[in-house]
C-alpha cells in the first residue's frame, strides 16, 4: 500500500527536480487502497500540469501548498480534508466553460467524496474532501 505523502512525493517528484522548492506537502501520513490512491494520483497530476503550464509552477517565483488533515466531519466519522493552493503565478482569470481537466477531477473524486475549484486572482485552489468510512481506504 502506498501513503498519501508518497503518492505526493512521486506525482509532484518531476515538478521539484530543478532543485527549487516550488512544492511544498505537509499532513499525517495515511495508507491508501489502490483505487484512491490511483484516483488521487489522477487528480495531482491534472492539478499539476496545469500549474506548469498557467499557474503558479510556471513561475519561478510561484509556489504549491499541498495541505492535509483527518478529522470528523460532517456526517462521517472520518474525512480527509486536502487543500491544494497556488500562489506567485501569474493572475488567474474564472474560466468561461468548465474545461476537461475541471470535469476529471470532478468526476474522478466523486465516488470518494467532492471537490471545490476556486479560480482566485491570486491562484488556484482546490478544495478535496475524501470520505474515509466510505472510500476505498485502509483504516
Amino acid at each position: 500500500m502506498l501513503g498519501l505523502a508518497g503518492l505526493l512525493e512521486q506525482t509532484m517528484s518531476p515538478y521539484s527536480a530543478n532543485g527549487t522548492a516550488q512544492v511544498l506537502a505537509a499532513g499525517p501520513d495515511l495508507e491508501l487502497k489502490p483505487s484512491l490512491a490511483l484516483a488521487l494520483h489522477l487528480v495531482f497530476h491534472e492539478l499539476a500540469t496545469n500549474a506548469e503550464k498557467y499557474g503558479a509552477l510556471s513561475s519561478p517565483n510561484g509556489r504549491v501548498k499541498i495541505e492535509w488533515e483527518i478529522g470528523p466531519a460532517f456526517n462521517a466519522r472520518r474525512k480527509l480534508v486536502i487543500v491544494w493552493t497556488e500562489q506567485g503565478g501569474p493572475g488567474v482569470k474564472s474560466p468561461q466553460r468548465r474545461g476537461f481537466g475541471s470535469r476529471l477531477i470532478e468526476k474522478i473524486l466523486a465516488g470518494h467524496g467532492g471537490v471545490r475549484l476556486d479560480f482566485s486572482p491570486t491562484g488556484l485552489s482546490c478544495f478535496m474532501l475524501i470520505d474515509l468510512d466510505r472510500s476505498d481506504v485502509r483504516k
